[in-house]
């Protein structure tokens, strides 16, 4: 899964693409929890420094964790 995230993070990267990341990663949370931590940059708060997809790992992560 980590190998499928490094590979979509690119701008290019589309809905739909997205959607079947984000529900593998959601359906099994526990398993890649690491991993969407990882993209996250849990602490940094300039986005420059981050990923392209960070924005998208924070929103799964922030939902995951409150369910």
């Amino acid at each position: 899964m980590s190998v499928i995230v490094d590979a979509s993070n690119y701008e290019d990267l589309d809905e739909k693409t997205w959607r079947r990341i984000r529900e593998h990663l959601k359906t099994e949370f526990a398993l890649h929890r690491y991993t969407i931590f990882y993209w996250c940059c849990k602490g940094e708060e300039n986005m420059e420094y981050c990923f392209y997809i960070t924005p998208f790992m924070r929103e799964l992560w922030d939902e995951c964790e409150t369910e």
